[in-house]
């Protein structure tokens, strides 16, 4: 069971940001986290994106993210306009797109989720472990970025932009 006191939930959130040491916490309620993704997004001229084709852990707030980038790769290789009446040039982009994003798509949120559900557990133990790895992440400019672009949804835009 999970639990915590109106002091301990300070403590906490001192750690991570003093200035809201003294900010009045209430936990209103805890969800069931539950990991599920189809076996296959497409099937002929059918594709599924975002929330219709996988689960994403709330708490790391990736949803809509994970919905964009699929669009804007789904996009990307659909055929043009005038083409879009051959029922097997859509077929098979459909299909290709499938095999390129899913996969990638599938190991991030197996990543999301695991650190979604680590970041459901509460208590000293963890933020012991996670403020020296945080603080570590803050001091390097490069690790800062690839850090908060894998925590936006973007695990493919790793290298920062010039």
């Amino acid at each position: 069971m999970k639990s915590s006191d109106q002091d301990g939930r300070r403590a906490l959130i001192a750690e991570r940001a003093p200035a809201l040491e003294a900010l009045e916490t209430e936990v209103a309620g805890f969800y069931p986290v539950i990991r599920r993704e189809t076996a296959r997004w497409v099937k002929g001229t059918t594709v599924l994106l975002g929330d219709a084709c996988h689960t994403v852990h709330p708490a790391r707030g990736q949803g809509m993210n994970f919905g964009i980038r699929s669009a804007a790769k789904l996009f990307e290789l659909l055929p043009e306009p005038q083409e879009m009446s051959d029922a097997a040039l859509v077929s098979q982009r459909l299909a290709e797109y499938e095999a390129t994003v899913k996969p990638p798509t599938d190991k991030h949120l197996a990543d999301n989720h695991e650190r979604g559900l680590n970041m459901d557990t509460t208590g000293p133990e963890r933020a012991a472990a996670e403020i020296p790895e945080l603080r570590a992440i803050a001091a390097d400019p490069v690790a800062n970025f690839r850090y908060r672009m894998t925590m936006a949804g973007y695990p493919d835009r790793l290298e920062p932009l010039s």
